[in-house]
């Protein structure tokens, strides 16, 4: 896939599988917008050392309006989004060992980063990205449907001649 010039946002940005999605896409030319509720600066550097475009934001990905607000940083500095990794994820966050060990507060915790977050920073970029003329893709076994936008991926659809 060629990812060259294309726009990429990817939540949990800041560390681990997040930072190094962005200095891959990065080296294959992606633009990036790395968001976390924790600082990209490292992500940044990462990035910008490969030669790639890039900026940080500052998402919490519980909260619709700061995916509003990523969603707009993103636009405002590239003009489109075409892609989007929902990566945000709590799971080393999580004690106890044994499922039933996890204290409820960990567990909601967890429920709205990882359930509830990707539902939030999707659904914000569908409808930018639809809106746009972007198809959206996903691992679901249905065809995907760019209103519904159940999308771990999208992509820009071709203009039309």
């Amino acid at each position: 896939m060629d990812v060259c010039d294309k726009v990429v946002v990817i939540t949990g940005a800041a560390r681990g599988i997040g930072q190094e999605f962005a200095r891959s896409l990065a080296a294959a030319g992606a633009h990036i917008v790395a968001a976390d509720i924790n600082d990209c600066s490292a992500t940044l550097g990462l990035v910008e050392a490969q030669g790639a475009k890039a900026i940080g934001v500052t998402l919490d990905v519980r909260d619709a309006i700061s995916a509003v607000g990523m969603a707009t940083a993103a636009t405002r500095a590239f003009g489109h989004i075409d892609a989007l990794i929902n990566n945000a994820a709590l799971y080393g966050a999580l004690r106890g060992g044994r499922f039933d060990a996890i204290a409820e507060a960990d567990w909601d915790a967890a429920m709205a980063v990882n359930v509830k977050g990707f539902g939030t920073a999707a659904k914000r970029q569908c409808r930018r990205c639809v809106a746009q003329g972007a198809a959206a893709s996903s691992t679901s076994p249905r065809s995907p449907r760019p209103t519904a936008c159940p999308s771990l991926f999208i992509t820009r659809r071709p203009k039309r001649p």
